[in-house]
């Protein structure tokens, strides 16, 4: 069975494949990149960017027809592209661009060289990227954009012509734009939808086909809050929606891409009905296509066919039509990405690391409190709720709870755990204050695996170290115990409470210290030395970790590098 896979517009080999036939007519697995597993896609009209699941970033296409892949690693929340760049933003707030028309074309513009040096004082927490327009949202929840007022015709971003920020709205939760959209959508802090923008088949949705100049208000037929994701191709927007407890589409604009199933356009945000029977849990459009996955890992396409974008359907499609893809390993957590005009499917990797934080919660063992539900109580580790919902949030966890079922309370904890998500706790999370989009981010290996890195991030909170070489490398008791043998055995037979051990593997400080920082990112840095390789052979048998085998394919990837 395959992981990744990919189709339509491939000119530039941006699709992963060595062979430049202008489109690749039916889904085919990544020749290039087949054997790795990603956290984000990106795809522009020529290029494509790919971060793996070692934090790399690696760029395809272009009028150059080159891989580029960037030596240092930067943490990405996530990534957007424009009409021909990238635009990045980082765990650190800082924002990135990459691509051919930010910069003179070298190799230099096709990676992230450094943060936005006008962005420097800025607390960035959100971005979205439309084809010319660019919009951050600051920690103020301030809106800003550049360009001319977010409509279309926007001049490219030139490192000889930097425009200016514009304030554009206040009080704003959340931003959303596409690669090929003059116009994008925000949602406020009191859960209002506002749109903007390029308005010429109705794709804002409010009502008529009047470009606006100003955010105008969408009246949407369902509430905001539950408003899960936003997609915005050219002529269409697309929104997915918590409705009864299952993933519905609404969507508005060009009767040809909007996949309605109707004879003319909407002006208005209409119910996509060919999903009313089906619980949709991702949408992604392109320039005049759009991709949707249920929950059985089922994909379905619509819209315009061009450039073979819609995979095994050789005509455009005014409706949802689910394909079926030979040897796409759906037992995978899977990810549907509609590039300008293009499409993926990658497999995002769900190492051990998700069943150890389950065997920590089912096992009830190292627990330091615990939560009652309604006729019965269950043993919680704190620093695990603490680095999943915030420390401020868990008493009102616990009232919450104190409410609910046995068999509630359990989905809760495991969401909480593990990023396994159900609809059926949409209502409980949003009382906790989390939005749909935060539910959406956090319900997934990928945020486990976000929270984790940040809880390593927090020096204070460590309450063990290892003493190699007369140096501590810190950890977190609870981390040590979920993700070692070793160390779990010693926790659960010591009864004194030493904070402290020496190391006794006979490896120096440095291997130490990345064999722990494996456990909080389940990746191992990108500039490992030939002999700290060698250190790290044999180290994960003195420590036992629950992830062997994935730590082993890390290894085995950088050993074959070195052996080249």
């Amino acid at each position: 069975m395959l992981n990744n896979f990919a189709w339509g517009y491939n000119k530039y080999t941006q699709l992963g494949f060595t062979s430049s036939e202008e489109k690749i007519d039916i889904p085919q697995p990544f020749s290039i990149l087949e054997n790795e597993t990603f956290k984000m896609i990106a795809s522009a009209i020529s290029s494509t960017t790919f971060i793996n699941s070692r934090d790399e970033l690696i760029v395809m296409g272009s009028d150059q027809k080159k891989t580029w892949k960037m030596e240092k690693q930067i943490d990405f929340i996530k990534i957007f592209s424009g009409s021909s760049i990238f635009f990045g933003l980082s765990t650190d707030n800082k924002v990135y661009c990459w691509g051919s028309d930010l910069f003179e074309k070298s190799s230099k513009a096709w990676i992230p060289d450094k943060p936005l040096e006008m962005l420097k004082d800025f607390k960035v927490i959100d971005i979205a990227a439309g084809a010319s327009q660019y919009y951050i949202l600051l920690d103020d929840h301030t809106l800003y954009t550049y360009g001319h007022d977010a409509l279309p015709e926007t001049q490219f971003i030139s490192k000889y012509d930097l425009p200016q920020w514009k304030k554009l709205m206040e009080k704003i939760s959340k931003i959303y734009s596409g690669n090929d959209a003059h116009f994008f959508f925000a949602i406020t802090l009191d859960n209002k939808l506002y749109s903007a923008g390029l308005n010429s088949s109705g794709q804002l949705g409010i009502g008529d086909l009047q470009t606006s100049q100003s955010p105008k208000i969408v009246n949407f037929p369902q509430k905001i809050e539950n408003i899960i994701d936003i997609q915005c191709g050219y002529y269409f927007s697309l929104v997915l929606v918590l409705e009864n407890k299952i993933g519905q589409v609404y969507s508005s604009g060009s009767y040809q891409h909007n996949g309605l199933n109707l004879s003319k356009n909407a002006y208005t945000f209409q119910k996509i009905m060919d999903f009313e029977n089906e619980n949709i849990t991702q949408i992604s459009s392109g320039c005049a296509h759009s991709l949707a996955l249920n929950d059985k890992n089922e994909i379905f396409v619509w819209g315009t066919n061009s450039y073979s974008q819609l995979g095994f359907i050789t005509q455009n499609s005014l409706k949802p039509t689910k394909i079926q893809i030979e040897n796409l390993n759906i037992n995978n957590s899977l990810i549907v990405y509609a590039g300008t005009l293009n499409s993926f499917v990658y497999t995002q990797e769900i190492t051990s690391l998700v069943q150890e934080f389950k065997d920590l919660l089912d096992n009830q063992e190292f627990c330091d409190d615990n939560i009652t539900f309604l006729n019965g109580f269950k043993n919680i580790h704190s620093l695990v709720l603490e680095m999943r919902i915030g420390n401020q949030k868990i008493q009102v966890l616990k009232s919450i709870l104190n409410k609910c079922t046995e068999s509630t309370a359990n989905q809760i904890l495991k969401w909480i755990y593990t990023g396994s998500f159900s609809y059926e706790i949409q209502d409980i999370l949003i009382q906790l204050g989390f939005n749909s989009q935060e539910i959406s981010e956090k319900s997934n290996y990928s945020g486990l695996l976000k929270d984790l890195k940040h809880l390593n991030s927090q020096e204070k909170s460590k309450d063990f170290a290892i003493i190699v070489e007369g140096k501590e490398v810190k950890a977190h008791k609870v981390v040590l115990f979920a993700r070692s043998e070793l160390f779990k055995g010693m926790f659960l037979s010591v009864q004194d409470s030493s904070n402290r051990v020496n190391d006794y593997s006979n490896r120096n400080y440095q291997t130490i210290k990345i064999l722990v920082d494996y456990l909080y990112s389940d990746s191992l840095p990108s500039n490992i030395k030939k002999e700290i390789i060698e250190e790290l052979e044999d180290a994960d048998d003195f420590y036992q970790f629950h992830s062997f085998q994935n730590f082993r394919k890390e290894l085995d990837k950088f050993s074959i590098k070195n052996k080249k």
